[in-house]
């Protein structure tokens, strides 16, 4: 049974037959009979069992379209276009770099936040200690008769 350009195979559970190649070079890198609600990381799943390319380290395409929706059905991804995926293998360690980078950003942004609150709240127990020793002040100050001491 064939709908669209996408081979649906009638074997006991419906399968598509799709053919990986490399991006850039168009080698035919294996053939894959997947199921029909098999999604795009299940793909790159099955592309590194069959070619050893790490799916963490593989970029999707279908024509010029990049498949990044890890959930998307492939069924849904061909529907009209030629059972082909293109592979380019990107190596991880740029990401790990970012990754690293971004969680650096993180850490230095809550640790200047976390200052701000802490001199937010040494203000405030400032403010509060002023206005209770200027209070004992003016009520010792009541008791002797004399002029209360000015709070700065």
């Amino acid at each position: 049974m064939s709908s669209n350009n996408v081979t649906i195979t009638d074997d006991a559970e419906k399968s598509l037959r799709i053919n990986v190649t490399r991006a850039l070079s168009g080698q035919v890198l294996c053939q894959l009979s997947v199921p029909v609600d098999v999604t795009v990381l299940r793909l790159r799943e099955c592309i590194q069992n069959a070619v050893g390319i790490p799916w963490h380290d593989q970029r999707l395409f279908v024509g010029s379209e990049e498949l990044n929706k890890r959930d998307l059905p492939m069924a849904d991804v061909l529907d009209g276009k030629a059972p082909e995926v293109a592979v380019m293998v990107r190596k991880y360690e740029r990401q790990e770099m970012q990754a690293a980078w971004l969680i650096e950003g993180i850490w230095k942004r809550r640790r200047q936040a976390r200052g701000h609150e802490d001199a937010i709240a040494n203000a405030a127990a400032r403010r509060i200690g002023d206005f209770w020793r200027a209070r004992r002040q003016n009520a010792q100050a009541g008791q002797t008769g004399g002029p209360a001491a000015a709070v700065g």
